[in-house]
């Protein structure tokens, strides 16, 4: 399917629908948030690096709305630990993948395979009780 594009005014990019503005600089298409990311570190970013969006708003290029993450891993932090401060008010805690509510990494002590985390033992039972399961 394509995706649909709005034209901005002249000089200020592209908006495409999944929220990322594009802009031609010296026939060159780029991000604009690389392309300022870049502008601002007078160089290329390095490989491997991703730029992040403090507000969540892929057109906000502002560059105080821009964090430059060193890899991958950095930038999916910076976004689970907005969710679990957004969810629960402490940034550090993380979500049961059974209840789905946030609590401390003490307390989710089961690990899944695929690597996310879950209550075990006594807390198990409060996990049921979150999810509405009596034994």
């Amino acid at each position: 399917m394509p995706r649909k594009r709005i034209f901005r005014e002249n000089g200020t990019g592209t908006l495409r629908s999944d929220g990322y503005v594009h802009v031609m600089v010296e026939n060159v298409r780029y991000y604009q948030h690389v392309f300022v990311a870049e502008k601002a570190l007078r160089k290329k970013l390095p490989v491997g690096a991703e730029v992040h969006h403090v507000d969540g708003d892929r057109s906000n290029n502002d560059p105080s709305n821009l964090v430059i993450c060193p890899n991958k891993n950095y930038h999916e932090l910076l976004h689970k630990r907005q969710k679990a401060l957004e969810a629960c008010g402490i940034p550090s805690w993380e979500k049961c993948r059974v209840c789905k509510t946030y609590d401390s990494i003490e307390n989710l002590k089961g690990v899944s395979k695929d690597g996310r985390r879950h209550h075990k033992g006594v807390m198990r039972e409060i996990c049921n009780l979150n999810k509405g399961i009596v034994q």
